[in-house]
């Protein structure tokens, strides 16, 4: 049976979503699989086999089952890709968090779709491609929507997996691993329990469910030990992408304490925002002895109006003290994720989060504007008290939902476009000033000098000290390195 797994708008970071569901898929027998992790076209990246060209040699090989994953997001492209895929395709499914949250109205409005997987599939979708390859019923197999007659029929959901230890690995041998510029990722827990009425969980769901120490440092020297050309070249940095680490901060403190009696060596910087609720002495010096260079707290806002209204579970004084913990427990890097618009946001208390980041002690920060996510209470104020700036169809097509959130997505009388995009570019020149001071040290220089490797290094490297003074928006600029892409390039030449 040919499975091909498309992941239609891929970023710097493997999917490893779709690499989960081939590990379950081999360890049940199939091995005809092959996952297509298109690049997007802002990534400073290239591999042969994450393009166009390489997905249409995959249809024209006629899958029995091609799976796509989507956001709402990346729905357009999705959407795009199975009615590419429907000439070749013998049974096309939808999953990932837009299916999950729309469930049975994917297909009622877009055809191209036979089915969709809503909720967690690790432990049905190789009984479903079984039911695909023999052309069985469906009928039983929780987590699934599809066609019967002319008529839609949906399956009970699955109950969420409370022992991921049971789970395989992902399958990360089925990716071109070199062709990713981040970090070695992992994923140590599902879910999460705090109820920020911006985040859209319909995958994971509430339910906190951790990973063992012992099955987490398994795996990480399983990566080490499997990649280690790829752990070399990025100095064995890993990076757990879990929606919130930190909400068993015992079981954190196991993970650190089963590496450092492994002596494994790392660096891990948290950058996917740990809630400040996880601040403890003792965990935050755990994480400094086991390589951790960044610690990023999700804080949303520095107006304590705002964060009670988003139900974000902290005020001004949880962060700052979460703040002064970390930078005393000797991590490098505190940093905080910002949103500007949230609900009842104005022009004032948007200034005033502005303010906080330098206030609160931060070292470093990233903004963004508000995207409401369907199925979130933003989702549901931006619709009914403020204006969306992007059409939609309020069950199915958000062809123009932005990938960027650097853009508003929605206003309201209290907070306009206008004011929203003002109030971003300030928060833009804020944090221009403080990557400025912080790259441009002396010692920030002297240490990337010394890992220069050629002339031509050095010329790239001026140009880009140049742009990092010159430029005025730092945004994608994030060190003082050589592109990807020129080392790739050079690269290339010298083979």
């Amino acid at each position: 049976m040919k499975i091909l797994m498309i992941q239609p708008y891929g970023s710097s970071q493997p999917p490893l979503g779709l690499c989960q569901v081939s590990a379950e898929l081999k360890e049940a027998g199939y091995t005809d699989i092959v996952l297509v992790d298109l690049l997007r076209g802002d990534i400073d990246l290239y591999s042969p086999v994450r393009t166009k060209e390489y997905l249409m040699e995959q249809l024209k090989k006629k899958p029995d089952a091609v799976l796509i994953t989507a956001s709402t997001a990346t729905f357009r492209e999705a959407r795009e890709i199975a009615q590419l895929a429907r000439p070749y395709g013998r049974v096309l499914l939808l999953g990932g968090p837009h299916a999950t949250t729309f469930q049975e109205k994917v297909l009622e409005k877009t055809p191209e779709f036979d089915m969709v997987v809503y909720g967690e599939a690790d432990e049905t979708i190789a009984l479903l491609m079984n039911r695909i390859e023999t052309n069985s019923d469906f009928a039983g197999i929780r987590g699934v929507i599809y066609r019967k007659d002319g008529k839609i029929v949906k399956n009970p959901p699955v109950p969420p997996i409370m022992d991921l230890d049971k789970l395989p690995f992902p399958d990360r041998d089925i990716l071109d691993i070199d062709s990713y510029a981040g970090p070695l990722t992992i994923l140590t827990s599902r879910g999460c329990p705090h109820a920020c009425t911006f985040c859209s969980r319909p995958v994971t769901g509430a339910t906190f469910r951790g990973r063992s120490a012992k099955n987490v440092v398994d795996e990480i020297e399983f990566l080490l030990k499997k990649y280690p050309k790829t752990a070399k070249k990025l100095n064995n940095l890993i990076t757990l992408i879990d929606e919130n680490a930190g909400v068993n901060k015992a079981r954190l403190i196991s993970i650190c304490d089963e590496m450092l009696a492994r002596h494994v060596k790392v660096t891990i910087p948290f950058t996917n925002g740990l809630h400040v609720s996880s601040a403890d002495p003792v965990l935050y010096s755990k994480l400094k002895q086991i390589g951790c260079t960044a610690l990023w707290f999700g804080v949303e806002s520095g107006s304590d109006k705002i964060l009670t209204r988003i139900k974000k579970g902290a005020t001004k004084e949880t962060i700052k003290k979460a703040v002064r913990i970390a930078h005393e427990a000797g991590i490098k890097n505190v940093a905080g994720h910002f949103i500007i618009g949230m609900e009842d946001e104005t022009i004032e208390t948007a200034r005033e989060t502005i303010r906080f980041v330098k206030e609160a002690g931060f070292d470093s920060a990233a903004f963004n504007h508000a995207a409401p996510q369907p199925g979130t209470p933003l989702w549901d104020y931006a619709r009914s008290y403020g204006k969306l700036l992007f059409e939609y169809d309020e069950t199915i097509d958000y062809s123009n939902f932005k990938h960027d959130h650097t853009a508003p997505q929605f206003e309201t009388p209290e907070f306009t476009k206008e004011e929203r995009m003002q109030a971003y570019q300030e928060a833009v020149q804020m944090m221009d000033g403080m990557t400025r001071r912080k790259m441009l040290s002396v010692p920030n220089i002297l240490k990337f000098l010394l890992n220069l490797k050629s002339p031509l290094d050095l010329f790239w490297a001026v140009r880009r000290i140049y742009t990092i003074h010159a430029k005025q928006d730092l945004r994608r600029i994030i060190d003082l390195r050589p592109s990807l892409k020129h080392r790739q390039t050079k690269e290339a030449t010298n083979t």
